[in-house]
């Protein structure tokens, strides 16, 4: 991890409800990795048996197998990689059942997740939290969007205390267009704090930058005399 990226996991992990805006290639899926790790360390001693329940949302299934082919290459994972799992609508209703009820990091569709929430086979009040991937894609009517709202109602319901939720998106020129476009994406995420981390701010900048600078050259050749002839004709 690069120093600003663990100033960024410092400040998302600490809240229970916030938006992290990244600039492009700052190593989001990075960050979400190493939260997700960080998320599993903090369960308990043992993370192969974490009693949490988080889920990781609006993932495709390409972005997914990726994600799990860095987690088996990093050494950093080995205690607790069998805690991060895909779900998937080929899996059985029994088979997710027993996946829910034995914890770790799940990722897994919004539209799986719905008809689980709302039968009761993934009880809203169990859920520990959610990372929600690319989170400029959540619309008002979004499938993600509905599960977050179940979610939070669920665990309102039940009395308890609500589970946070952290998104992540590196794609800011999606969040402007007027000034209620992000205080709208805010609000169906359910978070308060928000973080910007451009290219330009300092701690990114001097990361990138390093002590020194390449040198840059230019050598201008010159052409030869048959070269130069031929470009006549």
């Amino acid at each position: 991890m690069l120093p600003y990226q663990d100033r960024i996991l410092d400040s998302f992990l600490r809240s229970e409800g916030i938006l992290a805006v990244l600039g492009k290639s700052l190593g989001i899926q990075s960050c979400l990795l190493e939260a997700a790790r960080r998320l599993l360390r903090s369960g308990g001693t043992d993370t192969r048996h974490s009693t949490d329940l988080i889920l990781l949302i609006n993932t495709s299934q390409e972005e997914a197998q990726l994600l799990l082919r860095r987690v088996n290459e990093d050494y950093r994972w080995a205690a607790c990689r069998d805690r991060l799992q895909v779900l998937g609508s080929e899996l059985s209703v029994e088979d997710r059942s027993e996946s829910y009820v034995r914890g770790g990091i799940f990722i897994v569709g919004a539209r799986v997740l719905v008809p689980d929430l709302l039968s009761g086979r993934l009880p809203a009040e169990a859920v520990t939290g959610v990372l929600v991937n690319h989170a400029h894609s959540v619309g008002e009517l979004s499938p993600e969007a509905f599960v977050l709202r179940l979610l939070r109602s669920g665990s309102s319901q039940a009395g308890r205390r609500r589970c946070f939720v952290r998104a992540v998106s590196d794609q800011a020129e999606a969040l402007v267009g007027s000034e209620a476009k992000l205080d709208k994406l805010m609000q169906r995420l359910f978070v308060r704090d928000l973080e910007l981390w451009p290219r330009i701010r300092e701690e990114v900048k001097n990361c990138l930058q390093g002590p020194t600078q390449p040198e840059v050259r230019q050598k201008c050749l010159s052409l030869s005399p048959v070269a130069v002839q031929m470009q006549r004709h």
